[in-house]
């Protein structure tokens, strides 16, 4: 019986399908590591039009047995965002969305947006106006930002959608990750995942790297501690694209996303030059450990830049088990 129940799962798990759109690279910020370029990447590739994006859906067949994943840019930006997630709803199809909350600060349009999202994957990339303004150039999202989240929260207490949030680890960031995660641990109520994510090296991460770029293993301790106040805190803490042997300590493997079959197709278009380099997330020492197949690796831009020696085969290890903390974030959408 038991058998029967779990291939039924397994072949309920496999009719269903992931597509990720990117209807656009439109954003009210400006990240000095956008892996789109931000503004000027917005102005050089432009947005897919509603008629576009319906084809798209209608093209894939989009039904109740589809993922569909929106990132950007910032998809909430669009004056027609609304228009298209209940095309998409009309399917019955399961809708994620990366965002970065700002819009959300007004309560009308998070109350109407939250009617068609099942899931919400929302950066919160600082804890102060300062570090926010710096890393968007544009500091006075900040406080809309915050609002966003909070908007958002009231709602999935009333609504049936989740809320992951993501912190990027960079070079401003890695020193202050830990008063990241107190202050959205003190700030909101506690969301579904607290993901740790690492940074790809491409577009303006690529131009500006000298000042966004970090190793790892040299953010490794900043994130250590970080996951520490994160338990302390009641946090669901998942590390993504950060390998577990980047750890000296075995306790540190279990937050690390752990299925690489979840591993998104990262759509975003990039400069030719980028498309050019190897995009491979191992290097050839990782077939040797433990995790090998598991593991999601580095983001290729990362592996071009700084390569693969950071990177030793894990042989043993103090549990076989992985506990309840480990899981993947919403992995179609976290372009960077």
């Amino acid at each position: 019986m038991n058998s029967m129940l779990q291939m039924t799962k397994i072949l309920k798990k496999e009719k269903t399908r992931s597509i990720q759109i990117t209807p656009g690279y439109s954003c009210n910020n400006d990240c000095i590591f956008c892996v789109t370029r931000g503004q000027d990447g917005a102005k050089m590739m432009g947005d897919m039009t509603t008629q576009q994006i319906k084809d798209i859906i209608r093209r894939k067949s989009v039904d109740v047995n589809t993922n569909v994943g929106f990132d950007g840019g910032e998809p909430t930006v669009r004056h027609d965002i609304i228009e298209i997630l209940k095309f998409i709803k009309e399917r019955k199809a399961r809708i994620k969305m990366l965002t970065n909350g700002i819009r959300c600060c007004d309560p009308d349009f998070a109350s109407t947006l939250t009617d068609y999202v099942d899931h919400l994957y929302v950066t919160v990339y600082a804890h102060t106006p300062e570090l926010y303004g710096y890393l968007t150039r544009r500091k006075q999202n900040f406080d809309k930002m915050v609002t966003g989240v909070k908007n958002l929260f009231k709602l999935s207490q009333k609504k049936n959608f989740s809320i992951d949030l993501k912190i990027l680890v960079c070079k401003p960031t890695a020193p202050k990750l830990p008063e990241i995660v107190k202050f959205i641990s003190e700030e909101f109520p506690r969301p579904r995942r607290l993901c740790i994510h690492g940074l790809t090296i491409a577009g303006n991460s690529e131009k500006n790297k000298d000042e966004v770029g970090i190793r790892l293993k040299e953010a490794a301790p900043s994130i250590k501690e970080a996951i520490n106040l994160g338990l302390e805190m009641g946090q669901n803490v998942t590390l993504r694209y950060i390998p577990p042997c980047i750890f000296d300590d075995p306790f540190y493997y279990d937050f690390c996303e752990m299925d690489s079959t979840e591993r998104s197709i990262n759509m975003v278009k990039m400069s030719r030059e980028y498309m050019k380099k190897p995009q491979e997330s191992y290097g050839p020492q990782c077939g040797e450990c433990r995790f090998h197949g598991r593991c999601v690796g580095l983001w290729p831009g990362y592996a071009n830049e700084y390569g693969y020696d950071e990177l030793t085969p894990i042989k043993t290890f103090q549990s076989e088990i992985f506990s309840s903390h480990n899981g993947s974030c919403c992995s179609s959408l976290c372009t960077g």
